[in-house]
């Protein structure tokens, strides 16, 4: 069929991050979740291709939200804060492990910036839906992927253990890997100032009581 106006709301989602232009982003965020939420029926759930909406497959027009391609359809209902949780679950994961600016404290993991990222939607998510959305993705990534049984298994276990430091997931360029690498040295550096500044603190108290 062809292909809807609109540019990928991931793409817009970065270019606002990167501009740390928050109004932007809660008008994209708002009309990602009310565009999901519009679409759910009365038990809460969504059905169909919009159960497997993301920002990677979302088109924006102005203030119209369309899918890129609807024809991958879910066999089964989604809960429709699971689908959200999953979206956004994904931007997140590109900014932390993309090393993309973005108005939010670099301390998050992944899961507590898409927590943040459903607050700036208007929606309140905890990390168990979170956790249910990374089920989700495990089992639409290993039916694209066509992987067993064993391999949905390893897929969890890696998409579960996504760190800020771990490169963008996919093939990885030199670019990314370089960039992780970065991202892992300066954390380095941080934890090790940190247990330098703990052992002196100790060290000053130990002084203190032997006086």
């Amino acid at each position: 069929e062809p292909v809807p106006e609109g540019r990928l709301l991931r793409t817009l989602l970065l270019d606002a991050a990167l501009r740390r232009d928050l109004h932007t982003l809660r008008r994209l965020l708002h009309g990602y979740a009310a565009w999901l939420m519009g679409q759910a029926g009365p038990d809460g759930t969504l059905g169909d291709a919009a159960a497997l909406a993301t920002v990677d497959t979302v088109l924006v027009d102005e203030e119209r939200y369309t899918l890129l391609d609807p024809s991958w359809r879910a066999t089964v209902p989604v809960a429709a804060e699971v689908v959200l949780a999953r979206g956004l679950r994904r931007f997140a994961t590109t900014l932390v492990t993309g090393g993309y600016a973005h108005p939010w404290t670099s301390t998050l993991d992944v899961a507590g910036l898409t927590v943040v990222l459903a607050g700036v939607a208007g929606h309140d998510l905890d990390r168990a839906t979170v956790a249910a959305a990374v089920d989700i993705e495990a089992a639409v990534t290993a039916a694209v992927r066509g992987l067993g049984t064993e391999g949905r298994a390893v897929l969890l276990s890696e998409l579960r253990s996504v760190e800020p430091t771990d490169p963008p997931a996919g093939p990885r360029s030199y670019q990314q890997l370089r960039e992780a690498w970065l991202r892992q040295r300066e954390e380095l550096k941080r934890v090790t100032a940190l247990l330098k500044w703990t052992e002196d603190l100790l060290t000053s108290r130990e002084r203190a009581l032997r006086r």
